[in-house]
């Protein structure tokens, strides 16, 4: 786990941290809709005390990644038709910005090009999880367009959630 987010934390707090590897465990489909997380289990799990585990889950919350349960913890959250609406057009404002920026900068499609034949190399095995997160990988690389990290933030959560709204179903 500490070697996959290597390096996150001289960027930014501990709580921002965590919650940024718990953001991206669900885009990478570790966590999936309706699974349980608990604090004293995250804050075993990235070595940081039980109160910054909260924070970070607390956070994700307000995201719409989690929905807490009174004195049992946090699921993972179980999105809904509604919610595709909102998620397609973040996408729609990010992703056009960012495909704008890409044509107007110096080298406009290596990183396109390299992350679409990412996702190309997962259609010969055929896994699904594979592809949705190279699918995933490669929005992320039409959104880092907008050189911006405040962006690059918001759309992680953006990420997360599309990965909650593609995941086939929750486990039982």
């Amino acid at each position: 786990m500490d070697q996959v987010f290597a390096g996150e934390t001289s960027r930014m707090n501990a709580t921002d941290w965590v919650a940024s590897c718990l953001r991206e465990m669900v885009i990478k489909g570790t966590y999936r809709p309706g699974d349980h997380l608990v604090d004293q289990h995250v804050a075993e799990m990235f070595h940081v005390s039980r109160h910054t585990a909260r924070d970070a889950m607390k956070r994700l919350e307000t995201d719409g990644i989690l929905t807490a349960r009174r004195n049992r913890g946090y699921i993972v959250r179980v999105l809904h038709t509604d919610d595709v609406h909102s998620i397609f057009a973040a996408r729609r404002v990010v992703e056009l910005a960012g495909i704008t920026a890409a044509a107007r900068g110096p080298h406009p499609a290596t990183a396109l090009h390299e992350a679409l034949t990412a996702v190309e190399e997962t259609l010969v095995p055929l896994h699904p999880d594979q592809i949705l997160i190279a699918n995933l990988e490669f929005h992320r690389t039409v959104a880092q367009y907008n050189d911006s990290p405040l962006i690059d933030t918001f759309f992680s959560t953006v990420l997360a959630q599309m990965r909650l709204l593609l995941s086939t179903q929750p486990r039982s």
